[in-house]
């Protein structure tokens, strides 16, 4: 419904960069469009929604070709691509020699861009010069922005070229909006920290000029961030500072220049629109609430009757002895859990850690050793240690094995050592 234009006057502030930030965080649907008559860039830097690349003759190229025969704003539907993220965009032309083919069919661009139904566009111009073919573009336009970095060579630029704008499309300011033509405003890229210093001191150097353009917003001057936007780097983007700062900027430029859907005008404050029909209140008609429903009288509380009384659930009768007894003389008793059914002892030696160390199935204690060699386990022929349970009464069967010692015997524990020393 409106057409935004960004351009710049000289040097490279961000002018694509700002134009992709704030067609990203737009209130409601905007298509970018690539407008440079030099040629575009994001055919190269980003790909397509599909992951492909993007299509170069689908865009500018495919809407000049569309534009001789009459161009309405429902035919520009088919000339939008989606970039990687979802963001609609017209792609740019190839090379600057593309623009001839465009040569008298600005105007018509600017005004279907400027009816595009209920979406918004933000058309990326480049740097615009005085014999540039984007004047016309821009003289449809609802309001045009110069970027600019906060360097004095770059204000400097941007003044001259504001002065020029004014002479051809301008006239009225882009904070007022007054007078005829083109509101013409700055935004500035610029440290967060020096942004209310600075848009003071631009806005008494064109007040001193005797322009009537001011500084509209300001955008976060945030290299991370803007390689984020043209696909490098890694990160969250909409936690930078460039796209925080882009997003009070497109508040503000949306509720003062977009043009409403329903057709009322938006007001300097943001105030919420008037649907169509509506009279607006003045002075002589003012906002009353709607009138209130009187409150019925409260129905007096009916008694309990006895049968809704609260009774806790009985069990259900039994049709059957049970136990000997007659289910109305059996008492109701809790249920006990089944014993536990016994289950035999596992021949095997176990240990029990809460009595003694050892003991086995029939709870007898081991027989004590007749001889001083009945506490070594004997060497087999391969070396290991002799298979047969009971020799090591210290020794638990859900042990394993100590290996043996260097000369084939088992090494002793340090209790026998100990006690041998």
């Amino acid at each position: 419904m409106s057409l935004i234009v960004l351009a710049s006057d000289k040097g490279s502030p961000g002018v694509t960069t700002t134009a992709v930030a704030l067609a990203g965080v737009w209130p409601r649907r905007a298509v970018l469009a690539e407008c440079d008559p030099a040629g575009g860039d994001l055919v190269y830097r980003t790909p397509a929604e599909s992951g492909s690349p993007l299509n170069p003759n689908i865009g500018m190229l495919s809407l000049a070709t569309t534009a001789r025969h009459g161009l309405t704003p429902h035919q520009l539907e088919q000339h939008i691509q989606r970039m990687h993220g979802g963001l609609e965009l017209v792609v740019g032309l190839a090379t600057g020699d593309q623009s001839a083919g465009l040569a008298g069919l600005w105007p018509a661009l600017g005004r279907a861009f400027d009816a595009l139904p209920e979406a918004d566009v933000i058309a990326d111009c480049g740097r615009v010069d005085a014999a540039g073919p984007a004047l016309d573009l821009m003289a449809t336009a609802a309001l045009v922005v110069l970027v600019a970095r906060t360097s004095a060579e770059q204000i400097a630029h941007v003044r001259d070229r504001a002065l020029s704008l004014l002479q051809r499309v301008g006239g009225g300011t882009a904070t007022a909006g007054g007078g005829l033509g083109v509101p013409i405003g700055v935004v500035l890229i610029v440290d967060p920290k020096q942004r209310a210093r600075v848009t003071a001191q631009v806005d008494e150097l064109m007040r001193n000029s005797g322009l009537p353009v001011k500084v509209i917003g300001t955008i976060a001057d945030d290299p991370d961030g803007a390689d984020l936007i043209n696909g490098r780097g890694r990160g969250r983007l909409d936690r930078t500072l460039l796209i925080r700062s882009t997003r009070e900027v497109a508040l503000d430029l949306y509720r003062r220049f977009a043009t409403p859907s329903q057709g009322a005008a938006i007001p300097q404050g943001g105030a919420p629109m008037m649907p169509p029909g509506q009279p607006i209140p003045g002075p002589q008609q003012q906002y009353a609430a709607p009138p209130m429903q009187p409150m019925q009288p409260m129905q007096p509380m009916q008694p309990m009757q006895p049968q809704q009384q609260y009774a806790p659930p009985m069990p259900p009768p039994q049709t059957a002895p049970v136990n000997g007894y007659a289910p109305s003389a059996q008492p109701t008793q809790p249920a006990q859990p089944a014993p536990p059914t016994p289950t035999a002892k596992p021949p095997m030696f176990r240990r029990d850690t809460q009595t003694q160390p050892a003991v086995w199935p029939s709870e007898q204690p081991p027989k004590p050793p007749t001889s001083a060699h009945e506490g070594f386990t004997s060497v087999t022929l391969g070396g290991g240690p002799d298979p047969r349970p009971g020799n090591l009464p210290y020794q638990d069967a859900s042990e394993p094995d100590i290996a043996p010692g260097r000369h084939g015997h088992r090494a002793r524990p340090p209790q026998e050592e100990e006690g041998q020393r």
